[in-house]
């Protein structure tokens, strides 16, 4: 697009992607760091597994409450509260590091109080691209946005494996820290446009009950949930549980940094795949194969003990992630009009990000009982069934489907 509304569309939406690629990438450093922390600390799955639910779970119950403020206000607000509570988290973990007292329970509850801001974050963050591009435009900027997450998930990782093996946890902590502030300020220079709204005057009750009915009046609606949550709960937890696939190679921090990073490098290789293809490759095959690759992946991760085959696994684990989630998230803005945008975008961040803290919690208990090996290739049996045998009870064919999105004119100051 050689226009100059086309030219501002590009260069607004590169620095809304540097600006959450650099954010993400420090999430994903604390991510990297909690588990590792925690694992050296107590030796259990379950102490890392509850900590991914902590953070996920609070996220998901202040989910609703994003969806209403999107809708009543806008997505950069919301973006930028959640940036801020995430910041106070961050530096929250970095005081405890450098005071060396670091404990399971006061992590945990930072971790929780990171999880509220990411509650903000993911909704609003997922919502944001339809306010600085145009309707045919907005395929492509979801991808160009799930791309910049992918490298922020293989950057992230990385950087904190060697920060682990090399410094402290505190400094992984405060390099995070310092990536929101960043963040805050590409944010505040940005100007997005305003967009519908529609029954956010009503009580919270009414206001989600009419997003519900939308919900129910729109099947494709109900597949891309679906296909959101078994994907997560069985295959996106498998990524909190690290350490302990780590473990059974009998790899420390680096390896913990080294395979979280591949799945990066998978997530970008899956990523560079759709962004090339643009619309040639349907998102209902492109979830179907995303799925497939995600149960094989799972069962590979865990079946031997050489950590040559794990690190394939890994980089497989990442391909199908990036197929799956991307194509579900770009199904998702394709069909949604702007009245409800932010409220049923809560509705899938339940169902991708709740599923996640649930099947990872899951995988922690049941694996320190019998074992971590048969827990996840159950796990990723269960999406291969999906991937082949789905589609005779899941329609995928309504991922392809689109809606006319509303428009409404830009204003002053976004």
């Amino acid at each position: 697009m050689n226009t100059p509304e086309g030219r501002s569309e590009t260069g607004t939406l590169a620095l809304f992607v540097t600006g959450a690629a650099i954010s993400n990438a420090g999430s994903y450093m604390q991510l990297t760091a909690v588990p590792f922390v925690l694992f050296e600390l107590t030796d259990s799955n379950a102490w890392v597994g509850a900590a991914a639910f902590a953070g996920l779970f609070l996220s998901v119950l202040v989910g609703p409450f994003a969806g209403i403020a999107i809708d009543r206000y806008s997505q950069r607000a919301v973006l930028m509260t959640g940036q801020v509570v995430q910041l106070v988290a961050a530096l929250g973990l970095w005081v405890l590091a450098a005071s060396d007292q670091l404990s399971p329970w006061p992590m945990i509850v930072l971790v929780g109080l990171g999880g509220v801001g990411s509650g903000l974050q993911f909704p609003s963050a997922q919502a944001f691209p339809p306010t600085i591009v145009s309707p045919p435009r907005l395929p492509q900027a979801v991808r160009l946005n799930t791309f910049g997450l992918t490298v922020s998930r293989t950057v992230g990782p990385a950087v904190a494996g060697v920060l682990l093996s090399v410094s402290s946890p505190s400094v992984v902590f405060a390099l995070n820290a310092s990536t929101f502030v960043i963040y805050l300020a590409i944010l505040s220079v940005l100007r997005p446009r305003t967009m519908a709204t529609i029954h956010t005057e009503a009580r919270w009750v009414a206001q989600y009950r009419a997003a519900w009915q939308y919900v129910r009046e729109r099947q494709g609606l109900h597949t891309i949930l679906l296909v959101g949550f078994l994907g997560a709960f069985f295959g996106a937890s498998i990524s909190f549980l690290v350490p302990g696939i780590a473990d059974l190679y009998g790899a420390g921090a680096k390896g913990v940094g080294a395979l979280t990073a591949l799945y990066g490098v998978g997530a970008i290789l899956g990523s560079a795949v759709l962004i090339g293809a643009d619309d040639r490759l349907e998102r209902s095959r492109a979830t179907r194969v995303g799925l497939g690759i995600f149960g094989l992946g799972g069962v590979f991760t865990v079946a031997t003990t050489v950590f040559g085959v794990g690190v394939a696994a890994f980089i497989v684990l990442g391909i199908g992630y990036s197929l799956w989630l991307t194509s579900i998230g770009t199904a998702l803005q394709v069909q949604l009009t702007d009245e409800f945008r932010g409220r049923v975008t809560t509705f899938y961040v339940t169902a991708v990000v709740g599923g996640t803290p649930i099947g990872a919690v899951l995988a922690g208990f049941v694996g320190d009982a019998v074992g971590l090996r048969p827990t996840l290739m159950t796990y990723g049996a269960v999406l291969i069934l999906v991937a082949v045998a789905g589609p005779l009870v899941i329609h995928f064919a309504r991922l392809d489907e689109t809606a006319e999105i509303a428009i409404t004119e830009p204003e002053p100051g976004g």
